[in-house]
């Protein structure tokens, strides 16, 4: 069973076409990267996937099951998410922002958390490195500290399959790589919109590659990342070569004439 299926969906906004017959799978524990210019629709398609825009036609199923027919709570259970927009109307303590993720497991709405929420949320701030901050004040962080207790949040979760758009924003290098390191050794399953192309040829499985709200293809790193298909669809220039240290593809820019 795959965790992720989305099946002919279309979105519209004042009849536009945003995103156009999109048809992809994720399999279990894979690690698929979403790649494409500003503009491609990547986080039109996440929104859709986590259910905060409704497609204008098509499916989606999460785990086998049409997402539009469950529950918000049991999504929860089954999909964590980390998305670019956080605001939060009131500040509150880190370890406060982490619990948060605990909320799918909770069988009343007013329940405190448990010694075991708050040892799993203690654990996920200790994988970013901020066991520290617990008791900060999360408006008091930078943008980078905060998209980490954000990401602690969706570890405490604990859900198989998770969703982010552009998780190394904010992050110092050290900190994207970490990131990803990370996410790969949870072994849960991965969709993810990136932004470096570099990073994602080191950790994704498959990548998509999205141009004008159309899937124009999907493939393992080095058949995605060729320098006739960056070329075209990104605008510049491309040398791709083999990391002689990870064995991966790495991809170097210049203007394209």
């Amino acid at each position: 069973m795959k965790e992720l299926r989305v099946q002919d969906l279309k979105f519209s906004v004042d009849n536009k076409n945003i995103l156009n017959n999109i048809n992809l799978e994720v399999g279990k524990n894979e690690f698929v990267g979403l790649i494409g210019p500003n503009g491609a629709g990547k986080s039109t398609l996440l929104k859709n996937i986590y259910n905060v825009l409704k497609p204008s036609s098509g499916s989606i199923y999460l785990t086998g099951d049409e997402l539009s027919k469950l529950p918000n709570k049991e999504i929860a259970k089954r999909m964590s998410v980390l998305s670019q927009e956080h605001n939060m109307e009131f500040d509150m303590k880190v370890l406060e922002i982490v619990l948060l993720g605990r909320y799918a497991h909770d069988n009343s709405l007013f329940k405190s958390s448990t010694k075991e929420d708050i040892e799993i949320a203690m654990a996920s701030l200790k994988k970013v490195g901020l066991e520290s901050f617990a008791d900060r004040n999360f408006f008091s962080l930078s943008g980078g500290e905060k998209q980490r207790v954000l990401l602690a949040r969706v570890l405490t979760q604990a859900c198989k399959f998770i969703v982010l758009d552009e998780p190394t924003n904010h992050l110092d290098v050290m900190y994207q790589y970490q990131t990803m390191e990370i996410l790969k050794k949870e072994n849960v399953t991965v969709f993810s919109s990136i932004h470096d192309l570099n990073i994602a040829a080191m950790y994704c499985d498959r990548i998509i590659l999205l141009q004008k709200g159309k899937v124009i293809d999907v493939g393992r790193p080095e058949e995605i990342l060729t320098e006739e298909k960056i070329s075209a669809v990104f605008h510049v220039g491309v040398e791709a070569k083999i990391n002689s240290k990870t064995g991966k593809i790495q991809i170097y820019y210049f203007p394209k004439e």
